[in-house]
């Protein structure tokens, strides 16, 4: 499952000691497709994004696989964006809905 794939490539992160973006994304979403290009299209921010697993749970179709992953990271829909360091906590105070430019995404990862 998707949730399965998650958790594996987060274990992974984890162990190879590397900060973890995740990213919560559906295609009827229009902010995460302005974000998809705009904000991750940003040189700065694909230069800062390459220390990152990044990870993407699609929650377009609102079936189990979507609740039950959403459940587990208690978010309410797209786009949210989650950022976890190293040791594999995510920093809760960092995480966000909505859209966020370049600069403000930026800032972002300064923090995790």
């Amino acid at each position: 499952s998707q949730l399965n794939d998650i958790e594996d490539a987060m274990a992974r992160a984890k162990r190879d000691g590397k900060p973890v973006l995740l990213d919560f994304y559906a295609t009827w979403c229009t902010d995460c497709i302005r974000m998809e290009k705009t904000t991750f299209a940003d040189a700065r921010v694909r230069a800062q994004l390459k220390n990152y697993v990044l990870l993407q749970a699609d929650v377009t179709d609102n079936n189990d696989a979507s609740i039950a992953i959403k459940k587990k990271f208690s978010v309410f829909g797209p786009p949210a964006l989650l950022f976890f360091n190293a040791e594999g906590n995510e920093r809760k105070n960092l995480r966000f809905y909505g859209y966020r430019n370049a600069e403000e995404f930026l800032a972002l990862l300064g923090k995790v």
